[in-house]
């Protein structure tokens, strides 16, 4: 199910264009990346999505809602954090989340103890917010997003001031959220290492413009990457891999061949097998991150 459509969404602010037509959507289980350099569009658009900002020209749609014609009804379905989340810092985390559930009702008020579960701060969420670290506030700015159960969470910049546990747990919530409950996820953030693992999707906006949509690996664990085999017999190498289904090619006393981690033992095993001399092994597939610097660091947009 599509939860998020943007069609030729643009933002111009004192006669600048922010945003320049740009289009993506985000479907039902899936999570979904967005990135570019600071100034790039990123906030400005999720502003737009969230109905903080208004559109200059295009649609957007949430769950089948127009935010122009049906702002309510869209809203009642999409959970956010923006930035820093907006707390009160003289109160305990709990309080704040009974004062944000009177917005949606009884339910989201009964959703109060499974959310602060969820993102993990059970054992601190009577403390004063005052006393938080701002990954503590964090979280509850996401248990905040949650309590009404929206088929669409948009984050942006999520991970700011969480440690290494703190990212790897909130990999693990959103994944579980997208995966199990069905949320759609958009996720704004610079950590593009992060974005590679946890993401099934992502467009690269800059200047205002998206300039690359990319499906990323299914299984994030073990992905499809490409290794370069340097090896004795290019074209015995090639025929082996030909015949174990895996696309192939062939380079001055190398071959280039796709497949999962898991798979590059099995493959220096049948090449020794099928009388392939093998000097070394290297991964030879571009990070999210190479790939991000080129194309926002060319004028053309376009990969080296």
């Amino acid at each position: 199910m599509e939860l998020l459509k943007l069609e030729n969404v643009s933002k111009k602010i004192k006669n600048k264009d922010i945003v320049k037509s740009i289009s993506l959507t985000v479907n039902s289980g899936e999570i979904v990346g967005f990135v570019g350099p600071n100034g790039a569009g990123k906030t400005t658009t999720i502003k737009m999505i969230m109905g903080l900002f208004s559109l200059t020209q295009g649609r957007i749609a949430i769950c089948g809602y127009d935010i122009q014609t049906d702002f309510e009804q869209a809203m009642k379905t999409v959970g956010g954090v923006i930035e820093n989340p907006d707390l009160y810092l003289k109160i305990s985390g709990r309080k704040n989340l009974e004062y944000f559930s009177s917005f949606y009702g009884e339910a989201a008020f009964k959703n109060i103890d499974p959310v602060v579960s969820l993102v993990k701060m059970s054992q601190r969420i009577d403390e004063r917010m005052s006393s938080y670290s701002l990954g503590m506030k964090q979280r509850i700015g996401l248990a905040q997003a949650l309590l009404h159960m929206p088929s669409l969470l948009i984050l942006d910049e999520p991970t700011n001031g969480l440690d290494p546990i703190g990212i790897k747990e909130l990999r693990e919530t959103l994944k579980s959220l997208s995966k199990d409950s069905g949320i759609g996820v958009f996720i704004s953030s610079h950590l593009l290492s992060e974005i590679e693992i946890i993401c099934d999707r992502v467009y690269i906006i800059n200047n205002g413009e998206i300039i690359e949509h990319r499906v990323l690996a299914s299984d994030s664990s073990n992905p499809i990457k490409r290794y370069r085999f340097e090896v004795g017999e290019t074209e015995l190498a090639c025929r082996y891999f030909e015949q174990e289904g895996m696309a192939c090619q062939s380079g001055p006393g190398s071959v280039f061949a796709e497949m999962q981690r898991d798979a590059v033992p099995e493959a220096i095993k049948g090449l020794a097998n099928y009388g392939v001399k093998l000097y070394s092994i290297e991964l030879a597939q571009r990070s999210l991150e190479a790939d991000f610097i080129d194309l926002t660091q060319t004028n053309d947009g376009q990969i080296f």
